[in-house]
């Protein structure tokens, strides 16, 4: 009788809705949690890419509209394109277990106001860094000048090779 009471149960377990297996909880992790607020901070770069259309052409509120529509299209893609690659990591990477774990901490009300504002954060933050981003740069080219001035540079041929080699390592 406990045998079938526990077979019963586990069957019971099993189909529940309320069991999601482990992929369904890597989807959620990925698609409604660890990367929500990536992908909201990448967003905020939206005004940036439409900026040059909405001020190089006299659009009306049809034409805005259809703008945001074809980027939030864009976006979608993206999202679904970075879960393709995020996702055998997660699956190679995690157990079950620890996947419940890391998705009741992302639910926890610190992490979820963590992840709201984080777009908020980037948004104010990233206007600020654009001068200090152009220092770095500038300092950075300065001193890789002075170091590479004595050194031969490469054939136009070597260089275009070298930074395909490099581009499929980022």
């Amino acid at each position: 009788m406990k045998k079938i009471i526990v077979f019963i149960a586990t069957i019971f377990f099993a189909i529940s809705p309320a069991h999601a297996d482990k992929n369904e909880k890597i989807n959620e992790l990925i698609n409604n949690v660890n990367n929500r607020a990536a992908l909201d901070t990448v967003k905020t770069f939206f005004p940036q890419l439409l900026a040059p259309i909405e001020c190089g052409f006299q659009l009306d509120e049809a034409g805005k509209q259809a703008l945001n529509d074809e980027m939030e299209k864009a976006f979608q893609s993206y999202a679904e394109k970075l879960t393709v690659f995020i996702k055998p990591y997660y699956e190679e990477t995690f157990t079950e277990a620890e996947i419940d774990e890391i998705l009741a901490f992302y639910k926890s009300k610190p992490v979820q106001k963590l992840m709201a504002l984080t777009p908020v954060i980037m948004e104010n933050v990233l206007p600020q860094t654009q001068s200090l981003n152009q220092e770095l740069t500038i300092n950075f080219m300065t001193a890789a000048n002075e170091i590479v001035k004595n050194y031969p540079q490469k054939s136009e041929e070597e260089l275009k090779y070298c930074m395909q080699q490099k581009q499929k390592s980022w």
